[in-house]
């Protein structure tokens, strides 16, 4: 019993250090497009992709997803961009 507690333990562990790493390795490349100057160009060429998989899926993930990228729009619009701008 306690091989399959510590077998699950080491699963979880590398589950969610692999997630870890894939959200530095996204914030990186964020930070990184923020820097030259080119983030609003590849936000303008993901956003369509990411809506049409969005619109195929169905549930919470759906409108969770719509929802943020509506909201993302919005504030756009209104001309918020936050303290990168100034």
């Amino acid at each position: 019993m306690g091989e399959v507690v510590g077998f699950m333990l080491l699963r979880f562990a590398m589950i969610g250090g692999g997630i870890i790493v894939l959200l530095l390795i996204l914030g990186g490349v964020v930070l990184m497009l923020k820097k030259t100057g080119r983030f609003e160009q590849a936000k303008k060429m993901v956003e369509p992709a990411v809506r049409s998989k969005l619109s195929k899926s169905n549930g919470y993930k759906s409108a969770l997803g719509s929802k943020a990228l509506d909201y993302l729009s919005e504030r756009e619009k209104s001309g918020h961009q936050g303290k990168d701008s100034e």
